[in-house]
C-alpha cells in the first residue's frame, strides 16, 4: 500500500471518526508519519480531540482557517485543502470500517518504526558505534494497540451491550421466517457457508445478499471463482434489477408466488379481518397444499395444479392478516398463491444499462464490485490481495465478501503439498480469518455431496470434501430445492449448523427465478 495513500487515510480517519481518534491516540507516534503536512494535521486533530473528546469533522475547516495564519508553507496548504475538498465525497464516518483502518494503521506505523530504528542503527554503525547500534536494535518494541487483555468478565457495560447488540443488528436482514433462520449469522466478523446441490441456488442467494447489503449503504464484493463468467453475472444482475427475463419463454403470462394462508384457501378461516369469503381448495389436505415434499408418502400439490386453480379463481384474494396482526402469527399457516403477470417484452441490454444509470440503482451499484476469475485460478491469498488493491486504488472496504464458491477455489501455494481434504479445510479456516481481519461478513458457497440428492433436507453429514468446514463457520445455511419445488417457485432454507442455537429451523422461501428474484417472501 502506497505510503502517501496510507497517511492520507490516517488523517481522514482522525478528522472524521471519533472512535478512530480514541483508539489510535494510544499508539500513534506522529513523528513516524513521513509527510510534514500529515504530521501537522494529525497534531491539530489530536489536540482538538483531547480538548473536546470528539473528532473535528466539519469543524476541520474552521481549524484550518485559524492555523493558516501560522506561516504554513504552500505545499502543506495545498495538501490540507485537497483533503478538505475530498471529505464530503469519500469519508463520512459511517463509511469508515474503523477496525480495519486501525489494523492497517498499526501495520503501517510498525513498518515506519522498523525503518526509522534500522536507519538510526545503521548510522551508529557508520560512525563506528557498534555497541550503540546493538542497544538500539535490542530496545525495539513493536507498536501495538491493545486488542486483548485479561479482564474481569461482565465488568464493562459497553462490552456487554456490544455482545448482545451485534447479534441483534445483522449486516443483512431478511424479513419473516427466512430472517429467523439466517439473520443471527449475517453479522460483521462472521463466516457463513451456503450449502446446496449443484445448480441449487447458491449464486442466486449470494447475489441477493450482496444487493441487500449495498442497498443499506454498505460496500460488498463478490468473488466469482469460475462457475460463471462476468457477462453471465451481469446478465443475471440485470434481470434481477428489471424483474423480467431476456428469454421469450419467460416473458409471457408469468405466475409469481405471493404469500397466502392455508386456512384461507380451505375456507376454514373465521377471522373477521379475512380478505376473501371463499376457498378455492376447499376439502384439500392442508399438508398437500403446503407442498410437504419432505414427506414422500403424502400427495404434493404441483405447480400445474395450483396454476390451474389460480386461473379458475381469478376473484380469489390471498390473505395473511393473522400473520401481520399478531407477532406469533395467530392461526396463520403459510403457503403460496400466484399472481399472474401479463406478457412483457424480453429484456434488452439497453434497458439494463438505462436502469443502471437511474438514481435509484446507480447509488446501489457503486457499492458493489464483481471480481471474476477462471475456474481453479483464484485462491484465498489472491482474494486477500484483491481486497488490498480495492482498498488502495478505490478506498473500497467491503462489509460483505461473497465467494462463489469454495470448492472450485485453487489451493494456496503453501498448501500444495497437503492432501485435498486438508487443502479444503485451510480454505474454510482462511475464510474465517478473512472475516476477522477485514471485520466483514464472509459468505462462501459449497456443494453438497452425492448422498444429498436422496435426502429431503440437507444435514451435517452432507458436506463435501471435509467435515471441518462446519467448524470454521458461524452458520452453514442449506438450500433445499427439488425439481418439483423449483417449478412451483419455492425452496427451503435450513440452518444445518449454527454456533448460537441448536439449529434445525426450516423456512420455506418463495421465489421467481424467471425474474431473477430468489427471495419474494417466506413462511414456516
Amino acid at each position: 500500500m502506497d505510503d502517501g495513500y496510507m497517511e492520507r487515510r490516517i488523517v481522514i480517519g482522525l478528522i472524521t471518526c471519533t472512535e478512530y481518534c480514541k483508539q489510535v491516540e494510544s499508539f500513534l507516534n506522529i513523528s513516524w508519519l513521513q509527510a510534514s503536512a500529515a504530521r501537522l494535521v494529525a497534531t491539530w486533530v489530536l489536540d482538538y480531540y483531547r480538548n473536546y473528546g470528539t473528532a473535528p469533522k466539519s469543524e476541520m475547516e474552521a481549524i484550518y482557517s485559524e492555523k493558516i495564519n501560522e506561516h504554513i508553507d504552500e505545499e502543506t496548504a495545498k495538501w490540507v485543502e485537497e483533503i478538505l475538498e475530498s471529505l464530503s465525497e469519500e469519508s463520512q464516518e459511517e463509511d469508515i470500517n474503523v477496525e480495519y483502518l486501525l489494523d492497517q494503521t498499526e501495520k503501517y506505523l510498525e513498518r515506519r518504526q522498523i525503518q526509522e530504528q534500522t536507519e538510526q542503527a545503521q548510522a551508529e554503525i557508520d560512525s563506528g558505534n557498534q555497541e550503540e547500534a546493538r542497544k538500539l536494535l535490542e530496545s525495539y518494541k513493536p507498536v501495538q494497540r491493545v486488542q486483548s487483555e485479561a479482564v474481569i468478565p461482565l465488568s464493562d457495560p459497553a462490552i456487554i451491550k456490544k455482545g448482545f447488540t451485534d447479534m441483534a443488528d445483522p449486516l443483512i436482514r431478511y424479513p419473516g421466517a427466512a430472517g429467523q433462520v439466517m439473520n443471527r449469522a449475517l453479522c460483521r466478523e462472521r463466516a457463513v457457508g451456503i450449502m446446496a446441490q449443484n445448480k441449487g441456488g447458491k449464486t442466486f442467494l449470494m447475489m441477493d445478499m450482496i444487493w441487500r447489503c449495498a442497498e443499506e449503504g454498505n460496500q460488498a464484493v463478490l468473488f466469482q471463482a469460475g462457475d460463471m463468467s462476468r457477462d453471465q453475472q451481469e446478465r443475471r444482475l440485470g434481470i434481477y434489477l428489471a424483474g423480467k427475463s431476456d428469454l421469450p419463454e419467460y416473458c409471457g403470462y408469468l405466475y409469481i408466488p405471493v404469500l397466502d394462508c392455508v386456512w384461507n384457501q380451505l375456507n376454514e378461516c373465521d377471522s373477521p379481518e379475512r380478505e376473501c369469503d371463499f376457498g378455492p381448495l376447499e376439502g384439500k389436505d392442508p399438508e398437500e397444499i403446503r407442498g410437504s415434499i419432505m414427506d414422500k408418502s403424502k400427495k404434493f400439490l404441483t405447480a400445474s395444479e395450483l396454476k390451474r386453480t389460480v386461473r379458475d379463481n381469478t376473484d380469489y384474494v390471498p390473505c395473511y392478516r393473522c400473520l401481520t396482526n399478531n407477532e406469533k402469527g395467530g392461526n396463520f399457516l403459510g403457503t403460496i398463491w400466484y399472481e399472474i403477470r401479463d406478457p412483457v417484452s424480453p429484456l434488452t441490454w439497453k434497458e439494463v444499462y438505462k436502469l443502471s444509470k437511474t438514481r435509484r440503482y446507480s447509488n446501489i451499484l457503486k457499492n458493489i464490485r464483481l471480481i471474476t476469475y477462471s475456474n481453479e485460478t483464484l485462491n484465498m491469498s489472491m482474494i486477500d490481495a484483491e481486497l488490498d488493491r480495492l482498498d488502495r486504488v478505490e478506498g473500497f472496504q467491503p462489509s460483505f465478501i461473497g465467494i462463489d464458491y469454495g470448492d472450485i477455489l485453487a489451493p494456496d501455494r503453501d498448501t500444495l503439498r497437503m492432501d485435498l481434504r486438508e487443502q479444503d479445510n485451510k480454505k474454510w479456516q482462511r475464510a474465517r480469518k478473512l472475516s476477522q481481519n477485514r471485520k466483514a461478513l464472509v459468505a462462501m458457497g459449497t456443494q453438497a455431496n452425492a448422498q444429498s440428492f436422496e435426502a429431503p433436507l440437507l444435514k451435517k453429514d452432507h458436506f463435501s470434501e471435509n467435515r471441518r468446514k462446519l467448524d470454521h463457520v458461524e452458520a452453514m445455511i442449506g438450500i433445499n430445492m427439488t425439481a418439483a419445488e423449483k417449478k412451483k417457485g419455492i425452496m427451503r432454507l435450513n440452518d444445518i449448523a449454527e454456533r448460537e442455537t441448536e439449529g434445525g429451523n426450516v423456512a420455506t422461501v418463495f421465489n421467481c427465478l424467471q425474474m431473477g428474484r430468489p427471495f419474494l417472501g417466506s413462511y414456516f
